[in-house]
């Protein structure tokens, strides 16, 4: 490869490296931003990913055009393929990398609200709040009172369906894994798909006995 090829092959692995980046940060802001906020996001997430599509098509091209004649036709077609293969990563890595952002985005969260997720907790095994729902210090959360309590933190979502970071001291939470295909119905048994009013669809661990959940 010419000096020109490898400075070329760079500016690409640059600019896929640049383009993996962006559903990180897109799962890391998430966990942040209001869900109306983080779902203009991810319409605009989409939209820099079809530029990535686009950008590719034209390097391609260009690197046909650029490529001399007398060229054997193994190199002529490498130069064609060598962006769609740098993108291919990218494109694979999206769903990974949004959910290592945005775990490491409640890990710290967690870190920074430790204090007040506590306090909350020990308000909610003494005193429930009326309706499971309150506010303290800056952080919205809904309980459950079991027994054992518990919590769940910064719930966002639309109408029925919303996920928010859970506390919960037994990990049971953690058997729900979604529908079973046969029956339709869910894989959890019902005492806990029923937590928090219903419908929960599935949980992640995120640090100790907190849980990153969804329900519908």
């Amino acid at each position: 490869m010419t000096a020109e090829g490898i400075e070329q092959f760079k500016r690409w692995l640059k600019w896929y490296a640049t383009l993996a980046a962006v559903p990180f940060c897109f799962g890391l802001l998430t966990v942040w931003l209001p869900f109306l906020l983080s779902l203009l996001m991810l319409i605009g997430l989409a939209g820099v990913y079809l530029v990535g599509i686009a950008v590719t098509v034209r390097w391609s091209i260009a690197a046909w055009r650029t490529m001399p004649l007398g060229d054997t036709p193994m190199r002529r077609a490498g130069a064609i393929l060598i962006p769609p293969l740098m993108l291919a990563p990218a494109i694979l890595a999206f769903f990974p990398l949004g959910q290592a952002g945005g775990r490491i985005g409640l890990i710290a969260q967690i870190a920074i609200y430790h204090e007040r997720f506590e306090e909350i907790i020990a308000k909610e095994k003494v005193a429930p709040s009326a309706d499971g729902r309150g506010e303290f210090k800056g952080v919205s959360y809904w309980a459950d009172p079991g027994p054992p309590v518990r919590v769940a933190f910064f719930p966002e979502g639309l109408l029925d369906n919303w996920s928010a970071l859970i506390y919960d001291p037994t990990g049971e939470m953690m058997q729900a894994d979604g529908f079973d295909t046969l029956t339709g119905k869910f894989r959890a048994p019902d005492n806990v798909t029923n937590l928090f009013g219903g419908d929960l669809v599935w949980c992640r661990p995120v640090w100790g006995d907190y849980y990153e959940c969804r329900f519908t």
